[in-house]
């Protein structure tokens, strides 16, 4: 009993060891984020939306759960390498609206290192970046 004991709690410290020692990545700085794409009047709008919805998808990894025209949001998720997403079409003038995108890991910290990163490619894909041609 007490030899078994002894290979579990080493085999904690070895697990936790490993993880310590795994570098991660660090995030881009909160300030080099590209900026909350804004769209004015309905053609512009419809377009950007629709990028929306497919970057929303592309940045988390994970399906859509819910679509309106003013809301998304992806089907909640706590494995690894997939984040949770919510985005909002917010009016912030006549005929012009913010596309904000929410990300995060569920209560779990493990992607809080990539929130910055998420946000930027979300942004950029909303707004019409397309890595093929960049």
């Amino acid at each position: 009993m007490e030899k078994r004991l002894k290979l579990v709690a080493l085999g904690a410290v070895v697990m936790l060891g490993g993880c310590a020692a795994t570098p991660q990545e660090p995030d881009m700085p909160a300030s080099e984020v590209h900026p909350t794409p804004v769209c004015v009047g309905e053609e512009q709008c419809s377009k950007m939306w629709g990028r929306a919805i497919e970057a929303i998808s592309v940045t988390t990894g994970m399906k859509l759960m819910t679509a309106t025209d003013s809301f998304l949001q992806t089907y909640p998720t706590t494995k690894i390498g997939y984040m949770n997403g919510q985005v909002y079409k917010e009016k912030v003038g006549d005929q012009k609206y913010a596309i904000r995108g929410r990300f995060d890991c569920g209560g779990y910290s493990w992607c809080n290192q990539y929130r910055n990163q998420k946000q930027n490619l979300f942004n950029l894909l909303t707004q019409g970046y397309d890595p093929v041609t960049h």
